[in-house]
């Protein structure tokens, strides 16, 4: 993870994979039009913004966005996630309350 405050343009410009930043968009440090900014010359960057989300990335509606974009690029054919307990395994299981399996 690299800090905010400056890109290493010489690792993330040697490297092949595609770079993506999840910037919250009410950040306390670096909001979304300056974290565009920090990325000159790496092309493979994409800057996508957590819709009011704040500098820490707390609570289920974070969780939400984080996981939904890493499985939109790691896993595209099983993106959106699916959010909601199937009925079918709530038939057969019992229904999803909290972490009560564990």
């Amino acid at each position: 993870m690299w800090a905010s405050t400056r890109l290493r343009p010489t690792a993330a410009c040697r490297s092949t994979c595609p770079i993506v930043c999840l910037v919250p968009e009410n950040d306390d440090y670096l909001r979304p039009a300056e974290a565009r900014g920090r990325f000159p010359g790496v092309a493979r960057t994409e800057v996508v913004v957590g819709a009011d989300m704040g500098h820490l990335w707390v609570g289920e509606p974070a969780v939400r966005t984080v996981l939904g974009e890493v499985v939109a690029r790691l896993r595209p054919d099983d993106a959106p996630v699916a959010w909601e307990w199937p009925t079918v395994r709530a038939a057969v299981e019992g229904p999803m309350e909290g972490w009560s399996d564990l």
